[in-house]
C-alpha cells in the first residue's frame, strides 16, 4: 500500500486498537465493494458517514461525529435546494436550469467548509467526493480531478480507491485511456475488494490506449491474484485475442 493511502492518525495504543481499526476498515471496504453504484452517486455522504466513525479511536470520536454531522447538513441543504423530498434517495433535476446551477454552486462552498473545518477526516474525504461530483455536473471536470487528487493524501484505502475510480472515469470519458488505466491500477493498490474490477478496467483502458502487452499482463495478474473474479465476456474475448496475437 502506498504511503499516501495510509492514515496520518497513529493509533493511541498498539496491537488492540490497530487490529480493531483494520477489522472495521475491512468491513467498510466490503460494504463499498457491494454497493459501488450507491457510493458513486450523490448519496455517498449520508450512507457512509455512520460506518466511517468506526475507523477512529474513542478520543477522536466526538470530532469525527461533528465532521459527519457537518457533512450531513451540507448534503441535506443541497438536496433541499434541488427539490428532493425527505426519504427520497435520488436527487431530482429541477425544471429550472438556473436553479440547479445555483444549488450546485452553493453546495461547492458547503462541502469546502467541511474540508476546511475538519481536515484529514473521513468526512472531509467524502465532502471532496461530493464536491467533485457537483463540479462534474457543472462541467468543470479538471477542477473535479484536482479536488479528488487533493483528497488522496489523507484518504483511507476504501475511499482512496473510490477517488481513483472517479478520476479514472473522467480520464476515460476524455479519451485519456493510459491515464485512466493508471488510476484504475492505483485503485487496485489501495487493497480493497474493488481491486479485481479495477484491474479489469485498467486492462480495458490499456487495450484502448494501444498498450496491448500491458493489457495482457493485467489479465494475467487477475488470473493469478483473483482467480474467482469473472472478467466480463467481451473484455476477456478481447484480451484473449491480444494474448493470442502475442504468442504467434
Amino acid at each position: 500500500m502506498s504511503a499516501r493511502h495510509r492514515s496520518r492518525h497513529a493509533p493511541e495504543s498498539a496491537g488492540q486498537v490497530l487490529e480493531e481499526i483494520q477489522s472495521r476498515s475491512d468491513r467498510i471496504a466490503e460494504w463499498i465493494s457491494d454497493n459501488p453504484l450507491v457510493l458513486l452517486g450523490s448519496a455517498a455522504a449520508i450512507l457512509v458517514a455512520a460506518a466511517i466513525w468506526g475507523l477512529v479511536s474513542s478520543s477522536q470520536q466526538e470530532m469525527h461525529e461533528r465532521a459527519a454531522t457537518a457533512l450531513a447538513r451540507a448534503q441535506n441543504a443541497y438536496r433541499s435546494e434541488m427539490g428532493a423530498r425527505a426519504g427520497e434517495l435520488e436527487i431530482p433535476e429541477p425544471a429550472n436550469a438556473d436553479t440547479a446551477v445555483r444549488a450546485r454552486e452553493h453546495a461547492l462552498g458547503l462541502y469546502q467548509a467541511v474540508i476546511d473545518d475538519y481536515p484529514e477526516t473521513p468526512a472531509a474525504t467524502l465532502a471532496a467526493l461530493e464536491k467533485g461530483e457537483r463540479l462534474v455536473e457543472l462541467g468543470r471536470r479538471e477542477d473535479a480531478i484536482s479536488t479528488w487528487q487533493g483528497a488522496l493524501d489523507t484518504a483511507s484505502p476504501p475511499l482512496a480507491a473510490l477517488l481513483h475510480v472517479r478520476i479514472a472515469a473522467l480520464y476515460e470519458d476524455a479519451g485519456r485511456y493510459a491515464d485512466a488505466a493508471a488510476e484504475y491500477e492505483e485503485a487496485e493498490r489501495a487493497g480493497t475488494p474493488l481491486g479485481p474490477q479495477a484491474l479489469a478496467d485498467a486492462a480495458r483502458c490499456r487495450a484502448l490506449a494501444g498498450q496491448e502487452q500491458a493489457a495482457v499482463a493485467l489479465l494475467q495478474r487477475i488470473e493469478a491474484e483473483y482467480p474467482d473474479f469473472v472478467v466480463a465476456p467481451h473484455l476477456r474475448a478481447r484480451l484473449e485475442e491480444l494474448r493470442a496475437t502475442e504468442t504467434d
